[in-house]
């Protein structure tokens, strides 16, 4: 693990060894994670929003979307098994999935290089050096292979 983020991780983990509720772990380790990126993108809870919660999980993102002025929605590869890009589309919203092999390789500490893996692996390989592997959006050859969605939920 490299000794740069290692210092800045054990802290959040301890901090959070009491914590209950699983979302405010994953709220709390995102944070830092896009800390140790440098990433500034706002993130907002989704129980802050005015969107329609009747909807179904499509509906949901795309009411969500819609409320805090989204055009493009990013999603892991895995959603396109249950997400209904016609429901993105009616509303006028791009649907756009991460594309893992477009990351740049970078030294792993076992064996062949694997592109889907957590952003804890490449700070724990690269150390401060992780921001350097990271695509920004002049490096796109297809859709958004971006870290952070724009509309957290």
């Amino acid at each position: 693990f490299a000794a740069d983020v290692f210092a800045e991780l054990v802290p959040a983990y301890e901090q959070l060894a009491s914590e209950q509720l699983l979302s405010h772990i994953n709220i709390h380790l995102m944070r830092t994670i896009m800390r140790l990126f440098a990433i500034d993108t706002p993130v907002v809870n989704s129980t802050d929003i005015t969107y329609d919660r009747s909807l179904d999980a499509t509906g949901r993102l795309v009411s969500l979307c819609q409320a805090l002025g989204a055009t493009t929605y990013v999603s892991g590869p895995s959603a396109a098994s249950y997400l209904a890009p016609e429901t993105f589309a009616e509303a006028g919203i791009d649907l756009e999935f991460v594309d893992y092999s477009q990351y740049r390789e970078y030294p792993q500490l076992h064996g062949d290089f694997e592109h889907a893996v957590t952003a804890i692996d490449l700070l724990a390989n690269t150390g401060s050096q992780a921001r350097e592997y990271l695509l920004t959006p002049r490096d796109r050859t297809q859709p958004s292979p971006l870290l952070v969605p724009q509309v957290m939920t």
